[in-house]
């Protein structure tokens, strides 16, 4: 595991203006950033917790967009050429969900004109704009989730709800590293499609995701759950963002095989979620014995409600998860 450098692992991707102002920024205030944006003719802004900035030129983070560095449609340009290496095919399997992600585990989103062949995106053409997503790691964040999760040592089939950034990914990798850690000392099992949650750079994991943790990156979930049941003999599988049935399928196969997992899903409440066809199908199903539900009532990664397999209630108020 390293630890993260946000300036030293991003300004090599962009040209030299920006650079050199990326370089400038305050270690404390650019380690608290969550989101950097570029839009064509636009200032460049920086997205923390709580605040909206931008960058000057001299590496000022300041509030008024007048003096920020705006974004030509070159740089743009430059910076996509710099994350997809120059060669937007090599990233098609990923840039087909308007996103791919870097070393570091960085989410790089973006808007433009999509390149198609078939029904598929290969690329993007006329980019209009960039977002980095920066990602965390925060010990000890799922410490409070644990004792919903587990019974008897046994791991139940877990879902995690929330609206965008409410933490769901970094309460994952958490959790992965406590079960594979020495207290539990589950085999765990990362399916790592969106290769965010372990960071995975030249076999190594970015993150301290526990020590008995296989990680399978870059392969879609069904397939990569299929694999790791075949292959691996996981104890856990651990994904992000489910979606569609051939997830289902394979999650499906995980509970015939005795596998447990732990995953998670965009939605803002379990009646948001139901009025998704295959997610109400699983709830049905009940193939999740339990339900965490995030938000920020007590700040970011709150853990507001935490349901069993019938939709029962089980904790007796919101929970801050931050600071474990």
């Amino acid at each position: 595991m390293y630890e993260k450098n946000i300036k030293e692992e991003l300004y090599k991707y962009f040209p030299p203006e920006i650079k050199k102002a990326f370089t400038l920024i305050d270690d404390v205030l650019i380690n608290s950033a969550e989101e950097i944006r570029f839009r064509i003719n636009a200032p460049l802004v920086i997205y923390t917790n709580d605040r909206r900035v931008f960058l000057t030129k001299h590496g000022k983070l300041v509030y008024e967009p007048e003096t920020a560095i705006k974004c030509l449609s070159e740089d743009i340009y430059d910076i996509y050429s710099s994350f997809t290496k120059h060669s937007a095919m090599v990233f098609s399997n990923q840039l087909k969900n308007a996103f791919l992600t870097i070393e570091g585990g960085y989410r790089i989103g973006i808007s433009g004109t999509g390149i198609m062949h078939g029904s598929s995106i290969v690329g993007f053409k006329d980019i209009s704009g960039i977002n980095i997503r920066i990602p965390r790691e925060v010990l000890g964040v799922s410490n409070k989730l644990l004792p919903f999760i587990l019974n008897k040592g046994h791991v139940l089939n877990t879902l995690i709800i929330s609206m965008p950034q409410m933490g769901k990914t970094t309460l994952i990798r958490d959790v992965a590293r406590n079960l594979s850690g020495d207290k539990y000392c589950k085999k765990v099992c990362i399916v790592d499609e969106r290769m965010e949650i372990a960071a995975v750079n030249e076999g190594i994991p970015g993150y301290n995701v526990g020590l008995y943790t296989d990680i399978i990156n870059g392969i879609s979930k069904g397939q990569g759950i299929q694999m790791a049941i075949r292959a691996l003999s996981p104890d856990v599988v651990i994904t992000d963002e489910l979606g569609d049935a051939a997830d289902t399928a394979a999650i499906s196969e995980c509970i015939n095989c005795g596998v447990s997992f732990v995953t998670t899903a965009h939605a803002a409440s379990i009646k948001q979620l139901t009025s998704r066809q295959n997610f109400k199908k699983m709830i049905e199903k009940k193939f999740f014995s339990r339900y965490a539900l995030l938000g920020d009532s007590l700040g970011r990664a709150t853990l507001e409600q935490v349901l069993d397999e019938d939709l029962n209630q089980l904790n007796c108020g919101a929970i801050a998860l931050n600071g474990g």
